[in-house]
Parts: structure tokens; C-alpha cells; sequence
């Protein structure tokens, strides 16, 4: 039994998870109760509507131990201590929501389930710095998935704003490829876009509100990622709709977010290094890619998302900013490109003051 696996000394931090979990589990139950019980489900004409639902809740079951039980039940002091972080990040940036509980879980890099309210971070990132800003995008994400919270409400709305701009825009190019009867390819291509924008906007703002509340570190953290996986920045989907804008198009957003912050001299020391990453790929943008992601469109986005992060009374980053977790990450990109051979020294005396500082005021 899933409910018997969840430890009864959990500490304060997963009390909420705990609770979530369990409700989940009894609408599960409540669900398969009724599949047996109820006698509409027992008709011959509903065997078919009877096994359809049976699947979803044996896969919201699955889920729930897989990605829930499984962190109550497997929390370590690495858990304590990146749930103090996210506790310590909330009030520093003046986040609106209750901090997400966090496990260091996860296999799919950085991730979060809005509906657990559980972030996801992998196995060692607690003991390093340089990738700690991806919990900053991870955060927005529940800012956008919120159902009835009024203090979200203006981030939202921002964002209900940029995804008009964007499908108005694609809505424009179908109509001027209708007019002059091009290719049925880019029909199709647009179509695809039309359908990857309603996510694309999502990410696009979640990585705005990572850069305005954290600055040049979270997009250090991007090119960092995109030098390890990343094989072609420019891609577009042409085939079917994609989850992630092209690599090009999230960093070109980003630097006009630090332009717009203050942080010029970042700015220009990323963009210099994205461009000498660009050239040893070797790839160059297509048209498609041009047409998909417009420059005019990019900036668009960049000035709504600004507008629903200063309306949510988040605190935005700025060159003069002093808060102690947006000093030292930002420090460890800095000393990480100034010293590349000790910064690993300097890293575990970072860390340590990190997790004092977390400690201290948890």
C-alpha cells in the first residue's frame, strides 16, 4: 500500500508534498472504488469508457509512485539542504507562491511537476554552483500553472499576452503564404510553429523571469548546457511541434534581458562567447529559422515578461544588487572564467558559505 510508504518523520519541508500525495492517492482509490461499485460501470455499453478510465488512474497511480512516494520516501541531507536554498531564494527574490518542495531525483536535469508542487534537481548538483540558476527558471513554471491565486495573476496575463503576439504573427505569415499560394511546406511548417508556440512562450518566459531575478548567471548556465548537448541551435521543428524554443532564439532573449537590466558588460562577454561557440559548430541559420523566431517578436516578448515579473513585486536583478545567494552565483561564473584551474578550490569554500548561509536562516 503506497499511503503505508510514506515515512511518518518526515521533517517540515516535505509536510506538503505529504499531503498532496495523499490526497492524490485517495482519488485514485476513490476512482477504482468506483469502477467496481458503480453500477453504470458494470453496463455492457460502458466496458469500453470502463477500461479508459481504469488506464489513466493505474498511470496517475504510477506516477505518484514513481515521482512523489518515491522522493518522500528516499529524501537525504542533500533534499535538506537544497530545500533550505529554494526556501532562502523565495524570500530573496520576493516569489509570491510557497516554495516547491525539492528532491534531488531527478533524470531529466533540471524539472518540475506543478501538480506535486515538487522540483526535481539531479543527484550532485548540490555540491557545485554553476548550474544552481536553473532553479530559477524551474520556479516561473508554477507561476504560470497556478489555477486561482490572484498574486500570479499579472505574470499570467503577461504571458497570455505575449503567446496573442505570437500567434497573431504566425497568423499573419499563414495569410501572406495563402495570398501568394506558396509551397504547401511552409503551410505546413507554420502550422507546426503555430502549435510549438503555445509552449515555446511558456519556456521564453520562464527564462526571462530566470534572467531577471537571478541575471547573467542563469544565462551563463544556458550556454554552459548548450556547449555540452546542444547539436544545432537554429533548429525549427518542420516535421511536428516541439516543447523547447531553438537554443539561439532563448539566448538572444536573454541577453536583451540583461541589456534591459543593466548588466551591459555580461551581456557583451556572453554574447562574444555564444558567437565563438556558433562559429566551431559550424551551423548557420536557415530561413525558416529567421522567419520563425523574428527579432521584433523576441524583443516583444522580452518588454511583456518584464512588465508580469515587476507586477508580481519580484525583486529584479541589477549590477548593484547584494543579496547573498544572487552574489555568489553569479561570483562562480565569474571566477570560473577568471581562474578555470582553482575554481574548483574555490568552489567548496563557496558552497560551504552557501549552505551557512541557508542553515542560518531556515
Amino acid at each position: 500500500m503506497l499511503l503505508a510508504r510514506i515515512p511518518a518523520d518526515l521533517s517540515r519541508e516535505f509536510h506538503l508534498l505529504a499531503q498532496t500525495c495523499r490526497k492524490e492517492l485517495d482519488a485514485v482509490l476513490d476512482g477504482l472504488r468506483s469502477l467496481i461499485e458503480d453500477p453504470k460501470m458494470n453496463l455492457p455499453d460502458n466496458q469500453t469508457m470502463r477500461l479508459r478510465k481504469f488506464q489513466q488512474l493505474v498511470a496517475r497511480l504510477n506516477f505518484l509512485e514513481t515521482v512523489g512516494i518515491a522522493a518522500l520516501e528516499r529524501r537525504n541531507k542533500t533534499d535538506e539542504i537544497l530545500n533550505q536554498l529554494i526556501d532562502h531564494i523565495r524570500k530573496e527574490i520576493s516569489y509570491p507562491l510557497l516554495p516547491p518542495v525539492v528532491s534531488s531525483l531527478s533524470q531529466q536535469y533540471f524539472h518540475i511537476y506543478p501538480q506535486l508542487n515538487l522540483l526535481c534537481v539531479p543527484l550532485g548538483e548540490a555540491d557545485f554552483l554553476l548550474h544552481l540558476p536553473d532553479l530559477y527558471h524551474e520556479l516561473a513554471h508554477p507561476l504560470v500553472t497556478e489555477k486561482y491565486d490572484p498574486r500570479v495573476r499579472p505574470f499570467q496575463e503577461a504571458l497570455s499576452k505575449g503567446l496573442d503576439l505570437a500567434l497573431g504573427y504566425i497568423k499573419a505569415e499563414q495569410q501572406k503564404e495563402e495570398r501568394k499560394r506558396g509551397p504547401d511546406q511552409i503551410e505546413f511548417y507554420l502550422l507546426q510553429w503555430e502549435k510549438s508556440w503555445w509552449k515555446w512562450v511558456v519556456e521564453f518566459f520562464c527564462d526571462l523571469f530566470a534572467v531577471y531575478t537571478i541575471g547573467p548567471a542563469y544565462v551563463w548556465a544556458h550556454f554552459h548546457l548548450c556547449a555540452k548537448y546542444c547539436d544545432n541551435p537554429y533548429q525549427v521543428p518542420t516535421l511536428s511541434a516541439s516543447s523547447h524554443p531553438a537554443d539561439d532564439a532563448r539566448m538572444q532573449i536573454m541577453l536583451s534581458a540583461l541589456q534591459k537590466t543593466g548588466f551591459l558588460q555580461e551581456k557583451e562577454s556572453i554574447h562574444q562567447h555564444w558567437e565563438n561557440f556558433i562559429a566551431i559548430s559550424g551551423v548557420k541559420p536557415e530561413p525558416e529559422y529567421l522567419r520563425c523566431f523574428p527579432e521584433h517578436l523576441l524583443e516583444s516578448l522580452v518588454q511583456k515578461a518584464y512588465e508580469g515579473v515587476t507586477a508580481l513585486g519580484c525583486r529584479i536583478a541589477a549590477p548593484d544588487t547584494k543579496d547573498p545567494v544572487f552574489t555568489i552565483l553569479n561570483q562562480a561564473w565569474m571566477e570560473f572564467w577568471r581562474d578555470p584551474t582553482n575554481y574548483a578550490k574555490w568552489e567548496r569554500n563557496a558552497v560551504k558559505q552557501l549552505r551557512e548561509l541557508c542553515a542560518s536562516t531556515s
